[in-house]
Order: C-alpha cells, then sequence, then structure tokens
C-alpha cells in the first residue's frame, strides 16, 4: 500500500514538472522541417508577430519556453551596432505581456561601449509587434 501511494505521489510531481506545451499552428521551422512548440506562458501570436517581425535581423536566441527572442548585431554604421530583445511573460494577448529593449553600441578605442538607446524605438518595435499579433488573431478567428 505505501508503494502504491508513494509512485501516486511520485507520477505526479514529475507530471507537474513537466512543461506544458501547445502546438504552434502559426510557426514552422523551415530549415529542420520540424513542428515548433509554443508553451502555455507564451501567447503564440505575440510569439509569431515578434519572430516575423524581427526574422530580418536573424537571431542568436530563440527560445519560446523562455518567451525570449535576440537579434543579431546590426550596424547601421560601421562605428555603431544594434541589437533588439523581447520577451514575451504571459500567455495573453495585452501589451503587459510583451517587452522589447534595444542595445546600442559604440565602437571607440578599440572597444564596444553601451550607450543609452532611444526609448521610443523600443516602444515602437512593441508596437508593430502588437499591431501584427493583433492581425493574426483577428485573422484566426474569422477562419
Amino acid at each position: 500500500m505505501k508503494r502504491v501511494i508513494l509512485l501516486l505521489c511520485l507520477s505526479f510531481v514529475t507530471a507537474c514538472s513537466l512543461p506544458q506545451i501547445n502546438w504552434n499552428p502559426f510557426a514552422e521551422d523551415e530549415e529542420k522541417g520540424k513542428e515548433t512548440y509554443v508553451y502555455e506562458n507564451v501567447n503564440p501570436f505575440l510569439w509569431k508577430a515578434a519572430y516575423d517581425k524581427l526574422a530580418f535581423l536573424g537571431f542568436t536566441k530563440n527560445d519560446p519556453a523562455q518567451g525570449l527572442l535576440e537579434t543579431r548585431w546590426s550596424s547601421p554604421e560601421n562605428s555603431e551596432r544594434l541589437m533588439v530583445q523581447v520577451w514575451i511573460s504571459s500567455g495573453r494577448l495585452c501589451a503587459d505581456a510583451l517587452q522589447a529593449a534595444v542595445i546600442k553600441q559604440k565602437f571607440e578605442n578599440g572597444a564596444w561601449k553601451t550607450l543609452p538607446a532611444n526609448p521610443l524605438l523600443s516602444r515602437e518595435i512593441e508596437k508593430e509587434i502588437l499591431l501584427e499579433a493583433r492581425d493574426l488573431y483577428k485573422s484566426n478567428i474569422v477562419r
């Protein structure tokens, strides 16, 4: 009897620790030909919109479990570069679930120095992602 109770408790604890994943109908991993998944704490519409909007920069981090996208460094000028980080912190489709940050660096004296980026740029990125996510949501409801 003790063994049965112990096994039930152990299976319950193990099941609770497994990540909750849903199939994301919008995401495709075309390079590897695999389905991709979005976790319960990451809204699939925000994830897809952020991924689509930033894909032209390329990614160094693409972690749907954490809700984190990080782009490669982009150099509008030779002595300056930018990187965008996006965090999706909720399964809800709302502005509170999305945060974008732009990191700016300038090459001075043989090293990259981090400088403050224009905060309006981060807000504009968030706005574009939210608008795209809204459109994805609307197109999914209509079908």
